[in-house]
């Protein structure tokens, strides 16, 4: 919270060329563990930790720290190439509807997946729920998928034309940890 006359800081991340993430405006670094069925199947997230870093942190972004998730620096002595190799293109053009219900029109953005398994089961993936989704049941079991998606890959409307719902994430960097393989 800021006092009268204060400005505070976006919060934003921050990409530097061929360095780490700056994590601005006091975004709340969290670390979260899947939580998974006997089988294995991965159901929610749950906070293990959370810690308010202030209003400026690092995190790494070469994969050769020694203080994860924190930027050491060794990103200059591995010489880390950082150029951008993500789909830069808008999402709307990235995503692809999944054939399905006209109940409930599922869309996929391939380049945003965490690959965290939520969007399946032991039984059925999101792609064969989305077929039977005329039913409420398993219609509400894709909604479910979507809602748990990490990364917001997956989004719905109700109907064709309406409007996308995505999960409501909240505003944090979480560092996870899954458990299936």
């Amino acid at each position: 919270m800021s006092t009268e006359g204060e400005n505070p800081i976006e919060k934003k991340i921050i990409v530097t060329e061929d360095g780490p993430y700056f994590v601005l405006g006091g975004l709340l670094l969290v670390h979260k563990m899947q939580v998974v069925s006997e089988c294995g199947e991965p159901l929610a997230w749950k906070t293990e930790g959370a810690r308010e870093l202030g209003e400026c942190y690092v995190l790494c972004r070469c994969g050769n720290s020694h203080e994860k998730p924190f930027c050491d620096g060794t990103h200059c002595k591995v010489e880390f190439d950082g150029r951008e190799t993500a789909d830069t293109r808008p999402k709307a053009e990235r995503q692809v509807v999944l054939p399905g219900s006209e109940k409930i029109i599922v869309r996929r953005d391939e380049s945003l997946c965490s690959k965290s398994g939520f969007c399946g089961n032991r039984l059925a993936t999101i792609d064969q729920l989305v077929l039977g989704a005329d039913d409420p049941n398993l219609r509400s079991q894709v909604i479910a998928m979507v809602e748990h998606c990490p990364s917001g890959a997956l989004t719905y409307a109700l109907e064709a034309g309406g409007e996308q719902i995505e999960p409501d994430l909240p505003r944090q960097v979480a560092v996870t940890t899954d458990i299936t393989s």
